[in-house]
């Protein structure tokens, strides 16, 4: 893992961060253990001697992706209880510790610190001292925010006392500065001391619930596995060839109770699946399920039709296309995020709907299938306790299922079409269950019109963002979105820019502050002042201008195009040398003389008032920086200009 840049400018270094957290995440996503499926490990401190490995007697050496530890004395009894976090199931353990503490150190207090007045309210940054009695070495404890990764210990400041000690008195020092010195203190207590008040003895909840003592193992490694969505996706596009024709399955071929089957002809177990099945033939036609067999090698068709055949396959069969396995792949991967291939068997059971229940990794027992159709019917609740390979206690309504998972698989893959295709497919059923809110259809219609924009479908994604307009009229994003793409492809409509334009406005309208909605009306104005000039709608440029520069002060492009316009126009109604050379003054001071373009610009609007010195040698001054920044063709244009200026006469084209 390359180290953090230190410095903004380090782009070398930012780069290298980047990609190997990419490298880092992408191995997370694989299935790859984050710290090599190490046994957790606890050593002993030796009284500052060395250190001496308990893990196995401690029971603490599990084998899990851990990433976190905090300590707290949960059950109050004095000791430090320990709360582990892993990257990998289970998410969190809780270890009670259980020790018999020994008479030489069977003593303790705890410390809750408050902040008043000019101290932080959570005394954040406060340091402790107890002294004991015939000890000149206090013990120390500071209170400090984080002690793990995202994670930090209890509140209170635990100090264990050897049993034959006693308490002198006790030191805080506050984060403001203040000191205090506490003398009634007792072992075996807890106490909360507000800045500047005396403690305060707190006394633990009582009838508080014991958490139940289990061995949670973590799940072991397998290709086989069961997964029940407790929010449910329609199916991804699936292809079936046939006659060496490409279709695509309807959604009669697709409705549920379906299990689709994916099986190859070199597979063995996918033959006795299929042979499984067979048997199963009446017991799954009574609960109403429809069985489609999808050979995941369409080039064996002719073979896969021999192998149904000889064990006599009693339901419907298709050959799936390339895309088809890929777009069964990459649901599997976004369901679970969890990026490794699908294995064949693979099997979906299909709802009523059309949206995947529960998916089979490597063979499955049809009595397991027929036990899972009481699932269709069952709400997202009950699912969600169907869906947990283990019992807990849940803090939080069930998460809905979004299909930009999907999605965003499709556009990692290179495969835009195909999510453009399942968002379409998503709004549509969604919408005929009116079960989406507007702000999600909203956002999905957004969604797929920034794809179909990206992909050059710039009718389908104009009709896309309007959609998402008349659904919500306060998300600035969309109006953005349409704004850009009406005023990059007007194709010389002044009408479809100008309405670009208004939608770029209603954005900023909403969203005043954007930084990125300021620069696509600039980038939008000076293409609408280009095409005026090219009709010859001189008044019309300026005032484009103008507007521009009064919208976003910092728009310099558009001040040197009207200067240069003000300067060079063959209509003395609009001709204003002496605005030219104002705006050209403006932006050579604005840029500390630094900026060739604005030089040559200031010359010539000097050179036009007659002040051939000063043109001169801001002239001169242009083709030094052009020379030193390699642009050649700039620098013989400055080099001309001097040339006239020495002459005192003004180029007969400036530009």
């Amino acid at each position: 893992m390359s180290q953090s840049p230190s410095k903004a400018t380090e782009t070398d270094k930012a780069s290298s961060y980047r990609l190997g957290w990419s490298a880092i995440n992408r191995l997370i996503h694989e299935g790859k253990s984050f710290s090599g499926k190490e046994r957790n490990t606890v050593f002993l401190n030796l009284e500052g001697k060395s250190f001496s490995d308990v893990s196995g007697i401690s029971g603490f050496n599990y084998q899990d992706d851990s990433r976190a530890i905090v300590s707290c004395d949960w059950d109050f009894d004095g000791d430090r209880d320990l709360w582990i976090s892993s990257r990998t199931s289970p998410r969190i353990r809780f270890l009670i510790n259980q020790s018999e503490r020994s008479s030489a150190d069977s003593d303790y207090v705890n410390i809750w610190l408050k902040g008043k007045g000019n101290v932080n309210k959570d005394a954040i940054g406060a340091r402790v001292n107890l002294f004991l009695k015939g000890d000149s070495r206090p013990l120390t404890r500071l209170l400090q925010a984080g002690d793990a990764f995202l994670s930090q210990d209890s509140h209170w400041l635990h100090f264990p006392i050897p049993s034959k000690k006693e308490i002198d008195h006790l030191k805080v020092f506050w984060p403001a500065g203040q000191s205090q010195d506490i003398k009634s203190i007792q072992k075996n207590k807890f106490y909360v001391i507000e800045t500047g008040e005396s403690p305060v003895i707190y006394s633990p909840p009582t009838g508080r619930k014991r958490l139940k003592i289990s061995n949670q193992l973590p799940n072991p490694d397998q290709s086989k596995s069961r997964i029940v969505l407790n929010s449910r996706l329609p199916l991804p596009p699936i292809y079936l060839i046939d006659e060496n024709q490409e279709k695509e399955a309807s959604p009669d071929q697709l409705k549920g109770p379906l299990l689709i089957n994916l099986w190859t002809t070199w597979c063995g177990p996918c033959r006795e699946e299929l042979v499984s099945i067979i048997r199963y033939k009446h017991k799954l036609e009574s609960v109403g399920l429809k069985v489609l067999a999808l050979n995941a090698e369409a080039e064996k068709a002719s073979l896969a039709s021999k192998i149904l055949n000889k064990i006599n396959w009693p339901f419907s069969l298709g050959n799936a296309s390339a895309q088809t396995v890929l777009n069964l792949d990459l649901f599997h991967r976004a369901i679970l995020d969890l990026w490794t291939s699908i294995p064949v068997p693979s099997s979906f059971l299909i709802d009523e709907n059309g949206e995947v229940a529960v998916i089979y990794k490597g063979p499955v027992d049809p009595d397991r299938i027929i036990q899972d159709m009481d699932l269709l019917s069952l709400h997202s609740l009950d699912l969600r306790e169907k869906a947990t390979p283990f019992n807990g206690r849940w803090v939080s309504t069930p998460k809905a299922a979004s299909p930009l998972w999907i999605n965003s698989q499709f556009v990692a893959h290179d495969q835009v079409h195909e999510g453009i295709k399942y968002l379409s497919k998503f709004i549509e059923i969604k919408r005929q269950n009116k079960t989406l809110s507007p702000k999600f259809l909203s956002n999905l219609y957004y969604s797929v019109g920034s794809l179909q924009a990206g992909e050059g479908l710039i009718s389908e994604a104009e009709i896309s963002f309007r959609k998402a307009i008349h659904i919500t009229q306060r998300d600035h994003r969309i109006y953005l979105k349409l704004g850009q793409l009406l005023s990059e492809n007007q194709d010389g409509s002044i009408e479809k820019l100008n309405e670009g334009i208004g939608f770029i406005l209603k954005a900023n309208q909403l969203n005043p502050k954007n930084t990125q909605i300021k620069s696509s009306y600039s980038k939008a104005m000076i293409q609408k002042a280009d095409l005026l000039l090219k009709k010859g709608e001189t008044a019309l440029v300026i005032k484009t201008y103008k507007d521009l520069m009064r919208a976003v002060p910092s728009s310099t492009e558009a001040a040197e195009k009207l200067a240069w316009i003000l300067l060079t126009t063959k209509d003395d109604n609009y001709r204003n040398t002496e605005d030219a050379y104002g705006i050209a003054l403006h932006l050579c001071n604005l840029t500390n003389y630094r900026n060739p373009t604005y030089l040559d610009l200031l010359s010539v609007a000097e050179a036009y008032l007659g002040r051939f010195e000063s043109a001169l040698k801001h002239a001169q001054r242009a083709a030094i920086l052009h020379r030193r920044s390699g642009n050649g063709s700039e620098e013989q244009e400055s080099i001309i200009r001097i040339r006239y200026f020495k002459g005192r006469k003004t180029p007969i084209n400036p530009r």
